[in-house]
């Protein structure tokens, strides 16, 4: 159970039930996590403008492949823009979970103590990288969940 904030200066507790993203196909809607206080944030013009603001060119990265993104460092900068620092959270809603290579985890975005979003991030650990540690593939897997959630408030979506 956690403390959440319902939005109306009350707070309640909230389950927090793992998930499992190998087991999909056993999801059974009775076992979500009840969400208190879901869409009951409130943005001013100010913060909604700088959430949805188009993408600045020079901020952007190309992969080797051709393909155009936004880094994680760009996120965090438009997060701590509209809302400041310390005003938003990513909170990993279960252990990392590793099948082969791959590593996945949920996790959950807050914006003054309201839930936002909930996404599942992964990341690829390669053993035989002398560059990588597990660490290193952990925090991959957080910066990944910061760009998914980011998309449900409206950032870099072109």
């Amino acid at each position: 159970m956690t403390l959440t904030n319902t939005g109306d200066n009350k707070t309640e507790l909230m389950p927090i039930v793992p998930i499992n993203p190998f087991a999909l196909s056993e999801y059974n809607e009775a076992d979500a996590p009840v969400y208190i206080g879901i869409s009951a944030s409130q943005f001013t013009e100010e913060e909604i403008k700088i959430l949805t603001q188009p993408a600045n060119p020079e901020a952007l990265d190309i992969l080797p492949t051709g393909e155009v993104y936004l880094p994680q460092v760009g996120y965090r900068r438009i997060l701590n823009d509209a809302f400041r620092p310390g005003s938003w959270a990513l909170r990993p809603l279960q252990a990392p979970i590793m099948k082969e290579n791959i590593i996945m985890q949920a996790w959950a975005m807050y914006v003054r103590g309201n839930f936002i979003a909930y996404t599942i991030a992964e990341a690829e650990y390669q053993p035989g990288n002398k560059r990588m540690s597990y660490a290193t593939a952990l925090e991959s897997l957080k910066s990944n969940a910061l760009m998914r959630l980011c998309k449900d408030l409206g950032i870099s979506l072109d």
